[in-house]
Protein backbone atom coordinates (compact mmCIF):
# COMPACT_ATOMS: atom_id res chain seq x y z
CA UNK A 1 0.00 0.00 0.00
CA UNK A 2 1.08 3.45 -1.00
CA UNK A 3 2.00 5.92 2.12
CA UNK A 4 0.66 9.15 2.19
CA UNK A 5 2.22 11.42 3.65
CA UNK A 6 2.81 15.85 3.76
CA UNK A 7 6.27 17.47 3.94
CA UNK A 8 5.98 21.43 4.97
CA UNK A 9 9.10 23.51 6.00
CA UNK A 10 10.28 22.00 8.75
CA UNK A 11 13.78 20.64 8.99
CA UNK A 12 14.80 16.82 8.54
CA UNK A 13 15.45 15.12 11.92
CA UNK A 14 17.67 12.39 10.26
CA UNK A 15 20.89 12.48 8.54
CA UNK A 16 19.81 8.90 7.08
CA UNK A 17 17.90 6.27 7.59
CA UNK A 18 18.39 2.72 8.97
CA UNK A 19 18.56 0.24 6.71
CA UNK A 20 16.55 -1.35 9.29
CA UNK A 21 13.38 0.64 8.44
CA UNK A 22 13.44 0.82 4.28
CA UNK A 23 10.46 2.13 2.70
CA UNK A 24 10.38 1.15 -0.89
CA UNK A 25 6.74 2.34 -1.52
CA UNK A 26 6.25 5.95 -0.88
CA UNK A 27 3.47 8.60 -1.26
CA UNK A 28 4.40 11.80 -1.01
CA UNK A 29 2.56 15.41 -1.57
CA UNK A 30 4.96 18.71 -1.04
CA UNK A 31 3.98 21.97 -0.34
CA UNK A 32 6.15 24.21 0.98
CA UNK A 33 8.50 27.22 0.91
CA UNK A 34 12.27 26.49 0.63
CA UNK A 35 13.19 23.63 3.37
CA UNK A 36 16.25 23.67 5.75
CA UNK A 37 17.77 19.97 5.84
CA UNK A 38 20.17 18.23 7.50
CA UNK A 39 23.41 19.36 7.68
CA UNK A 40 27.03 17.47 7.34
CA UNK A 41 30.43 18.37 6.30
CA UNK A 42 30.41 20.49 2.78
CA UNK A 43 30.44 17.94 -0.40
CA UNK A 44 30.75 18.73 -4.51
CA UNK A 45 29.42 16.20 -6.74
CA UNK A 46 30.71 16.36 -10.48
CA UNK A 47 28.11 14.60 -12.93
CA UNK A 48 29.06 14.33 -16.55
CA UNK A 49 26.42 12.52 -18.61
CA UNK A 50 27.21 11.13 -22.57
CA UNK A 51 24.46 9.84 -24.46
CA UNK A 52 25.84 8.75 -28.05
CA UNK A 53 22.00 8.27 -29.33
CA UNK A 54 23.73 7.12 -33.28
CA UNK A 55 25.68 4.11 -31.42
CA UNK A 56 22.93 4.01 -28.56
CA UNK A 57 25.72 4.12 -25.84
CA UNK A 58 25.80 5.96 -22.95
CA UNK A 59 29.05 6.77 -20.55
CA UNK A 60 29.21 9.08 -17.27
CA UNK A 61 31.72 9.97 -14.65
CA UNK A 62 31.06 10.98 -11.66
CA UNK A 63 33.12 12.85 -9.73
CA UNK A 64 32.37 13.40 -5.44
CA UNK A 65 34.70 15.38 -3.16
CA UNK A 66 34.64 16.40 0.78
CA UNK A 67 37.47 19.21 0.53
CA UNK A 68 39.37 19.40 3.87
CA UNK A 69 36.95 16.67 6.02
CA UNK A 70 38.28 13.86 7.15
CA UNK A 71 36.46 10.30 8.06
CA UNK A 72 36.78 6.94 8.74
CA UNK A 73 35.19 6.03 4.92
CA UNK A 74 36.15 7.58 1.92
CA UNK A 75 35.72 11.55 1.00
CA UNK A 76 36.41 11.09 -2.58
CA UNK A 77 34.84 9.25 -5.02
CA UNK A 78 35.09 8.48 -8.81
CA UNK A 79 32.88 6.08 -10.80
CA UNK A 80 33.24 5.64 -15.29
CA UNK A 81 30.13 3.89 -15.93
CA UNK A 82 29.02 2.39 -19.41
CA UNK A 83 26.07 1.45 -20.62
CA UNK A 84 25.46 -0.43 -23.77
CA UNK A 85 22.25 -0.17 -25.95
CA UNK A 86 20.76 1.77 -23.33
CA UNK A 87 19.35 -1.71 -22.18
CA UNK A 88 21.98 -3.27 -19.85
CA UNK A 89 23.76 -2.71 -16.57
CA UNK A 90 26.04 -0.79 -16.85
CA UNK A 91 29.49 -1.31 -15.95
CA UNK A 92 30.99 0.45 -13.54
CA UNK A 93 34.39 0.65 -12.63
CA UNK A 94 35.01 2.88 -8.99
CA UNK A 95 38.34 4.51 -7.27
CA UNK A 96 38.59 6.59 -4.34
CA UNK A 97 40.78 9.56 -5.52
CA UNK A 98 43.93 11.01 -3.94
CA UNK A 99 44.08 14.62 -2.67
CA UNK A 100 41.31 15.88 -5.40
CA UNK A 101 40.67 19.37 -5.23
CA UNK A 102 38.64 21.81 -7.22
CA UNK A 103 38.92 25.26 -8.25
CA UNK A 104 36.44 27.51 -9.93
CA UNK A 105 36.62 31.19 -10.39
CA UNK A 106 33.19 31.73 -9.10
CA UNK A 107 31.54 28.95 -7.29
CA UNK A 108 27.99 29.40 -8.79
CA UNK A 109 28.89 30.01 -12.17
CA UNK A 110 29.71 27.09 -14.60
CA UNK A 111 30.19 29.55 -17.46
CA UNK A 112 33.45 30.77 -15.74
CA UNK A 113 36.80 28.42 -15.64
CA UNK A 114 36.53 25.24 -13.85
CA UNK A 115 39.64 22.71 -13.11
CA UNK A 116 39.19 19.59 -10.89
CA UNK A 117 42.10 17.27 -10.66
CA UNK A 118 43.80 14.62 -8.59
CA UNK A 119 46.97 13.69 -7.45
CA UNK A 120 46.91 10.06 -8.53
CA UNK A 121 45.85 11.18 -12.08
CA UNK A 122 42.84 9.36 -12.04
CA UNK A 123 40.71 12.65 -12.76
CA UNK A 124 41.08 15.65 -14.49
CA UNK A 125 37.99 17.78 -15.54
CA UNK A 126 38.70 21.69 -17.17
CA UNK A 127 35.86 23.49 -18.31
CA UNK A 128 36.33 27.01 -19.94
CA UNK A 129 34.83 29.38 -22.23
CA UNK A 130 36.14 27.11 -24.86
CA UNK A 131 34.50 23.82 -23.53
CA UNK A 132 35.36 20.81 -22.01
CA UNK A 133 38.41 18.40 -21.09
CA UNK A 134 37.85 15.42 -18.98
CA UNK A 135 39.78 12.64 -18.25
CA UNK A 136 38.71 9.30 -16.01
CA UNK A 137 40.75 6.38 -15.60
CA UNK A 138 40.61 3.23 -13.20
CA UNK A 139 41.01 -0.22 -13.02
CA UNK A 140 41.76 -0.66 -16.91
CA UNK A 141 38.70 1.35 -17.94
CA UNK A 142 39.67 5.72 -19.32
CA UNK A 143 37.02 7.44 -20.60
CA UNK A 144 37.90 11.05 -22.51
CA UNK A 145 36.10 14.07 -23.55
CA UNK A 146 37.11 17.05 -25.54
CA UNK A 147 35.00 19.59 -27.16
CA UNK A 148 35.02 20.20 -30.82
CA UNK A 149 37.64 22.73 -32.05
CA UNK A 150 36.48 25.41 -34.29
CA UNK A 151 33.14 24.22 -34.43
CA UNK A 152 30.29 26.36 -35.18
CA UNK A 153 27.87 23.75 -33.61
CA UNK A 154 29.59 24.28 -30.47
CA UNK A 155 29.28 28.10 -30.71
CA UNK A 156 25.71 27.69 -31.42
CA UNK A 157 25.33 25.64 -28.76
CA UNK A 158 27.13 27.46 -26.52
CA UNK A 159 24.28 30.61 -26.91
CA UNK A 160 21.27 28.51 -26.38
CA UNK A 161 22.81 26.55 -23.60
CA UNK A 162 20.10 26.53 -20.36
CA UNK A 163 22.38 26.93 -17.31
CA UNK A 164 19.79 26.25 -14.57
CA UNK A 165 19.95 27.06 -10.97
CA UNK A 166 18.54 24.66 -8.60
CA UNK A 167 18.37 26.15 -4.31
CA UNK A 168 17.72 22.23 -2.75
CA UNK A 169 18.03 23.86 0.63
CA UNK A 170 21.39 23.87 1.54
CA UNK A 171 22.37 21.93 -1.95
CA UNK A 172 22.68 23.76 -4.79
CA UNK A 173 22.77 22.74 -8.25
CA UNK A 174 23.89 23.56 -11.60
CA UNK A 175 24.06 21.86 -15.04
CA UNK A 176 24.91 22.96 -18.44
CA UNK A 177 25.33 20.55 -21.78
CA UNK A 178 27.48 21.03 -24.73
CA UNK A 179 28.93 18.77 -27.72
CA UNK A 180 32.09 16.71 -26.95
CA UNK A 181 34.18 14.09 -28.94
CA UNK A 182 34.20 10.94 -26.71
CA UNK A 183 37.03 8.03 -26.33
CA UNK A 184 36.44 5.21 -24.12
CA UNK A 185 38.93 2.28 -23.32
CA UNK A 186 37.24 -0.76 -22.11
CA UNK A 187 39.83 -3.42 -19.50
CA UNK A 188 38.41 -6.09 -21.94
CA UNK A 189 40.17 -4.38 -24.57
CA UNK A 190 38.46 -2.89 -26.90
CA UNK A 191 38.41 0.90 -27.97
CA UNK A 192 35.10 3.18 -28.44
CA UNK A 193 34.54 6.38 -29.94
CA UNK A 194 32.23 9.12 -31.73
CA UNK A 195 30.81 12.63 -31.05
CA UNK A 196 28.39 13.30 -28.64
CA UNK A 197 26.21 15.41 -26.23
CA UNK A 198 27.17 16.01 -23.09
CA UNK A 199 25.74 16.72 -19.85
CA UNK A 200 27.30 19.03 -16.65
CA UNK A 201 26.27 18.66 -13.78
CA UNK A 202 27.42 20.56 -10.36
CA UNK A 203 25.40 19.57 -7.21
CA UNK A 204 27.63 20.57 -4.10
CA UNK A 205 26.30 22.23 -0.11
CA UNK A 206 26.11 20.36 3.38
CA UNK A 207 22.83 18.31 3.06
CA UNK A 208 23.05 14.98 3.60
CA UNK A 209 19.49 13.33 1.61
CA UNK A 210 19.16 10.19 1.43
CA UNK A 211 15.37 10.87 -0.09
CA UNK A 212 17.15 11.58 -3.28
CA UNK A 213 15.48 11.33 -6.33
CA UNK A 214 16.49 12.41 -9.86
CA UNK A 215 15.97 11.80 -13.37
CA UNK A 216 17.75 13.48 -16.53
CA UNK A 217 16.94 12.34 -19.98
CA UNK A 218 17.14 14.29 -23.69
CA UNK A 219 15.05 13.95 -27.10
CA UNK A 220 17.13 14.35 -29.92
CA UNK A 221 15.39 15.75 -32.79
CA UNK A 222 15.82 14.82 -36.48
CA UNK A 223 18.65 16.96 -37.35
CA UNK A 224 20.65 14.83 -34.20
CA UNK A 225 20.89 17.82 -31.58
CA UNK A 226 19.09 17.70 -28.53
CA UNK A 227 14.82 19.30 -28.72
CA UNK A 228 14.19 18.59 -25.30
CA UNK A 229 15.81 18.01 -22.07
CA UNK A 230 14.17 16.33 -18.54
CA UNK A 231 16.39 17.56 -15.83
CA UNK A 232 13.94 16.54 -12.09
CA UNK A 233 16.29 16.56 -8.70
CA UNK A 234 13.79 15.92 -5.42
CA UNK A 235 15.51 16.21 -2.19
CA UNK A 236 12.56 15.25 0.37
CA UNK A 237 10.41 18.26 0.67
CA UNK A 238 12.97 20.46 -1.62
CA UNK A 239 12.71 19.99 -5.38
CA UNK A 240 13.50 21.35 -9.27
CA UNK A 241 11.67 20.10 -12.06
CA UNK A 242 12.46 21.71 -15.65
CA UNK A 243 11.20 20.61 -19.01
CA UNK A 244 12.65 22.33 -22.13
CA UNK A 245 10.74 21.63 -25.38
CA UNK A 246 10.36 23.37 -28.61
CA UNK A 247 7.17 24.99 -27.37
CA UNK A 248 7.79 24.99 -23.76
CA UNK A 249 10.35 26.59 -20.79
CA UNK A 250 8.89 24.97 -17.65
CA UNK A 251 11.03 25.52 -14.85
CA UNK A 252 9.49 24.93 -11.47
CA UNK A 253 11.13 24.87 -7.47
CA UNK A 254 9.40 24.34 -4.72
CA UNK A 255 10.05 27.88 -3.60
CA UNK A 256 7.57 29.32 -5.91
CA UNK A 257 4.61 30.49 -4.95
CA UNK A 258 1.60 27.98 -5.71
CA UNK A 259 3.63 25.11 -6.26
CA UNK A 260 2.85 21.33 -5.33
CA UNK A 261 4.12 18.08 -6.38
CA UNK A 262 2.60 14.64 -5.65
CA UNK A 263 5.15 11.78 -5.93
CA UNK A 264 4.47 8.20 -6.19
CA UNK A 265 7.86 6.27 -5.82
CA UNK A 266 8.75 2.42 -6.27
CA UNK A 267 12.24 2.29 -6.75
CA UNK A 268 11.96 -2.20 -6.14
CA UNK A 269 9.92 -2.22 -9.86
CA UNK A 270 12.09 0.75 -11.00
CA UNK A 271 9.24 3.24 -11.51
CA UNK A 272 8.50 6.70 -10.32
CA UNK A 273 5.86 9.38 -10.92
CA UNK A 274 6.05 13.08 -10.54
CA UNK A 275 3.13 15.67 -10.49
CA UNK A 276 4.27 18.65 -10.72
CA UNK A 277 1.24 21.70 -10.45
CA UNK A 278 1.09 25.25 -10.21
CA UNK A 279 -1.91 27.26 -11.23
CA UNK A 280 -2.96 26.35 -14.57
CA UNK A 281 0.19 24.92 -15.36
CA UNK A 282 0.73 21.07 -14.19
CA UNK A 283 3.38 18.25 -15.64
CA UNK A 284 2.83 14.83 -14.86
CA UNK A 285 6.34 12.87 -15.33
CA UNK A 286 5.77 8.56 -15.74
CA UNK A 287 8.91 7.24 -15.25
CA UNK A 288 10.33 3.51 -15.66
CA UNK A 289 13.39 0.97 -16.48
CA UNK A 290 13.66 -2.36 -16.37
CA UNK A 291 15.17 -3.75 -12.63
CA UNK A 292 18.15 -5.62 -13.98
CA UNK A 293 19.46 -2.25 -15.21
CA UNK A 294 20.16 -0.90 -12.13
CA UNK A 295 23.44 -0.79 -10.50
CA UNK A 296 24.99 1.25 -7.43
CA UNK A 297 25.16 4.69 -6.76
CA UNK A 298 27.39 6.45 -4.69
CA UNK A 299 26.03 8.92 -2.57
CA UNK A 300 27.37 11.28 0.41
CA UNK A 301 26.94 10.03 3.75
CA UNK A 302 27.85 11.01 7.35
CA UNK A 303 30.63 8.27 6.73
CA UNK A 304 32.07 9.38 3.81
CA UNK A 305 30.98 8.12 -0.06
CA UNK A 306 28.95 5.37 -0.04
CA UNK A 307 26.80 2.91 -1.95
CA UNK A 308 23.53 3.96 -0.92
CA UNK A 309 21.34 4.32 -3.99
CA UNK A 310 20.69 3.27 -7.54
CA UNK A 311 20.77 4.19 -10.81
CA UNK A 312 19.94 2.92 -14.01
CA UNK A 313 20.79 4.94 -17.27
CA UNK A 314 18.22 2.33 -19.52
CA UNK A 315 15.05 4.54 -18.36
CA UNK A 316 11.92 5.58 -20.32
CA UNK A 317 10.12 8.67 -19.02
CA UNK A 318 6.67 9.84 -20.37
CA UNK A 319 5.90 13.82 -20.13
CA UNK A 320 2.82 15.55 -20.23
CA UNK A 321 2.16 19.25 -19.89
CA UNK A 322 -1.29 20.38 -19.26
CA UNK A 323 -2.51 24.39 -19.10
CA UNK A 324 -6.02 24.65 -18.08
CA UNK A 325 -6.53 20.86 -18.07
CA UNK A 326 -5.92 21.06 -21.48
CA UNK A 327 -2.50 19.01 -23.19
CA UNK A 328 -0.36 20.69 -24.63
CA UNK A 329 2.82 19.35 -24.57
CA UNK A 330 4.02 15.34 -24.57
CA UNK A 331 7.03 13.83 -24.77
CA UNK A 332 8.60 10.24 -24.59
CA UNK A 333 12.48 10.02 -23.70
CA UNK A 334 14.69 6.91 -24.33
CA UNK A 335 18.05 6.25 -22.23
CA UNK A 336 16.91 8.58 -18.76
CA UNK A 337 19.17 8.42 -15.88
CA UNK A 338 17.05 7.44 -13.18
CA UNK A 339 18.00 7.88 -9.73
CA UNK A 340 16.92 6.85 -5.82
CA UNK A 341 18.24 7.59 -3.10
CA UNK A 342 18.98 5.16 0.21
CA UNK A 343 15.29 6.03 2.05
CA UNK A 344 13.86 4.34 -1.22
CA UNK A 345 16.57 1.63 -2.25
CA UNK A 346 17.85 0.29 1.05
CA UNK A 347 16.86 -3.18 0.39
CA UNK A 348 17.94 -3.33 -3.28
CA UNK A 349 21.45 -1.62 -1.72
CA UNK A 350 21.42 -4.12 0.69
CA UNK A 351 21.50 -7.04 -2.32
CA UNK A 352 23.21 -5.58 -4.90
CA UNK A 353 26.11 -4.61 -2.36
CA UNK A 354 26.08 -8.82 -1.67
CA UNK A 355 26.17 -9.53 -5.09
CA UNK A 356 28.84 -7.40 -5.45
CA UNK A 357 31.22 -8.68 -2.66
CA UNK A 358 30.34 -12.30 -3.67
CA UNK A 359 31.99 -11.42 -7.26
CA UNK A 360 35.85 -10.10 -6.46
CA UNK A 361 36.30 -9.16 -10.35
CA UNK A 362 33.57 -6.82 -9.73
CA UNK A 363 34.44 -5.25 -6.35
CA UNK A 364 37.55 -4.70 -8.61
CA UNK A 365 35.57 -2.73 -11.06
CA UNK A 366 36.38 -5.27 -13.66
CA UNK A 367 33.22 -7.43 -14.11
CA UNK A 368 32.13 -7.59 -17.62
CA UNK A 369 28.03 -7.22 -17.49
CA UNK A 370 26.18 -6.85 -20.65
Amino acid sequence: MLRNLRVTAQPFRHLLLPEAKPYVLARRRVSCSLASSTLGAFHEIWRIRVLDSVQRRSYAIDVGNFPGSWFLGPSTSLTISRSDDLAGRPNSFKHAPKNLATALTSALDLSHDVDLSAADDSVCIELSGKGLNARAQTYGAALTLTSPRQSTENQTLSKITALQHKSISSLNSQSLRLPVFYSFDHPAGYHEEGSAFAHVQRVWGDSIVPEWLSCLGYHFGSNGFIETILDVTLAGGPFAVGYHSPTLHWYLVDSDPGVEVDTQVEAEYGRLKINVQQASKKLVITASAPHRTFDLLTLPTTQGFQDKGIQTFSGTATVEAFEHERLIDSQVIDGLNLQFGAAYAARTVQRMTAQQYSSPLRVKGKGVTK
